[in-house]
């Protein structure tokens, strides 16, 4: 139950920086998607944890933090590379590699 729990706060707070990275609200975006990838942290679902983290590279990336955007981009190309532990009922089900 405690994984369900992070995995679905991880995926609003996800929402809530899509959200502020569209409405010009930068700063606060890398504060949720940071806020994201710690509760997103755990999950054995290398999709989930690439969908955190890309979140975070594109508000950083958003707010001109080349270094910050560049760690994370790195590290959601490394765990969308990694496979499917197998049939996944995750909140990032839909995260892909082409997405």
């Amino acid at each position: 139950m405690q994984r369900l729990f992070r995995e679905l706060a991880a995926t609003a707070l996800r929402g809530l920086a899509v959200q502020c990275i569209d409405l010009g609200y930068h700063a606060e975006a890398v504060q949720l998607s940071e806020a994201c990838v710690t509760y997103g942290r755990g999950p054995d679902n290398p999709r989930a944890v690439a969908y955190y983290n890309a979140t975070l590279a594109n508000a950083a990336a958003q707010d001109d933090d080349r270094r910050l955007a560049s760690q994370h981009l790195t590290l959601a190309g490394t765990a969308i590379g990694r496979p499917q532990p197998g049939p996944t009922g995750s909140w990032a089900a839909p995260c892909s590699p082409g997405r």
